[in-house]
């Protein structure tokens, strides 16, 4: 069985603010749906998001985030991933071999698939290619 971490830019595409709908890829998500984890990182950022939104007065589009992200919590549960120390020092090490390759330090939520056999479903073939790990365009 495959596992995979779900990169931010995956489940963003499921986000009720997304401009475009990409149904072959909510139908991948729901057909492999307990074999998906998020990190914590990528729940930082939704919640960054939100913020950003009532910040600049975007009420409706901070509550219709809001209301999505309660549902992404409740349905992957003990499936997102915490961001712990063993998980730091790996994506310290991981972003400066992205560094090192000439790519943006983007390790962070990468560095907790090193815990798990797992996949990346990600659509940032560019970020992707700046580890030596498995990764999939859903």
């Amino acid at each position: 069985m495959t596992r995979y971490l779900v990169d931010t830019n995956v489940v963003s595409a499921t986000a009720p603010t997304t401009a475009v709908r990409r149904p072959e890829l909510i139908e991948w998500m729901d057909t492999h749906s307990p074999d998906l984890f998020q990190s914590a990182i990528t729940i930082a950022e939704i919640a960054d998001g939100i913020a950003r939104a009532r910040r600049e007065g975007a009420q409706r589009k901070a509550s219709h985030l809001s209301a999505w992200l309660k549902t992404l919590l409740h349905l992957y549960g003990d499936r997102v991933l915490s961001f712990d120390n063993l998980t730091a020092e790996i994506a310290g090490s991981l972003a400066d071999l992205a560094r090192g390759r000439g790519h943006s330090p983007r390790a962070l939520p990468i560095s907790q698939l090193l815990q798990l056999p797992v996949s990346i479903p990600s659509q940032s073939s560019r970020a992707m290619s700046a580890i030596s790990h498995p990764w999939m365009s859903p």
